[in-house]
């Protein structure tokens, strides 16, 4: 994980080079598949909180603003109360201002000011360096920064802290699995159990024949074995 976390530094660190017009389209594809690498290889950090049940020491907060205003002033007193204390909640939003009660050492970082693939990167890489052990993120629904949160969550060096419409929140860990396949399932837009049940069994099916086609080939071949032993016996 370090290693992945040192190359992810170094490729994070060089500038995305401007595109001259000829044999551009080769350098798009080429700039597209670097930056696929740097978010696989960064996602294992994410593996590896979701495996942790511990949750680090949170001394700065980043809290992404991915739905509505109200549902930010509604989160951001319990997360005073019960995830960071005093410690400071910084911002990612596309929103030109700040929410009430985040205090004035607020870092807000505004994703409406960049234009192109190089800012974005750029903005994102300011973001990372910032070392987040944390982040709270709203999955209410609303197209909002819809893409922006999972890049984040492949980026960041944090443990991620969901929270739905109506203010509930857990970490994105495996003593929370339930919850996070809930939430999941619900923001799929699937509100059929039984459409739900029908895909899980599709998707088991190859592992049940996995187990259950060696095991009739034993009981078969043993049979088999039996019948021609027999046989030779009475001859």
């Amino acid at each position: 994980i370090e290693t992945d976390k040192l190359q992810v530094d170094s490729a994070l660190s060089q500038e995305t080079p401007s595109l001259p017009a000829a044999g551009s389209a080769r350098l798009v594809v080429e700039a597209h598949a670097c930056h696929a690498l740097i978010v696989s290889r960064y996602a294992i950090s994410v593996v590896k909180w979701f495996l942790r049940r511990s949750v680090p020491p949170v001394t700065r907060l980043l809290l992404v603003e991915s739905g509505p205003r109200q549902h930010s002033l509604r989160l951001i007193p319990r997360l005073r109360e019960s995830v960071c204390g005093d410690a400071p909640i910084d911002l990612f939003t596309c929103l030109p201002d700040a929410p009430t009660g985040l205090g004035p050492e607020v870092r807000a970082w505004r994703t409406y000011e960049v234009a192109n693939h190089a800012e974005r990167w750029r903005l994102l890489r300011q973001v990372r360096r910032q070392g987040y052990s944390a982040a709270a993120v709203l999955c209410s629904g609303s197209p909002l920064l819809g893409v922006w949160k999972f890049v984040l969550a492949a980026l960041l060096p944090a443990k991620l802290l969901l929270v739905d419409d109506r203010g509930r929140f857990f970490w994105l860990d495996r003593r929370h699995w339930r919850e996070a396949l809930a939430l999941g399932i619900s923001r799929s837009g699937v509100r059929n159990p039984e459409f739900v049940r029908k895909v899980s069994h599709a998707l088991l099916l190859p592992f049940s024949l996995c187990i259950l086609i060696p095991f009739a080939a034993k009981v078969h071949l043993g049979r088999l074995a039996r019948a021609v032993a027999r046989g030779s016996g009475a001859d």
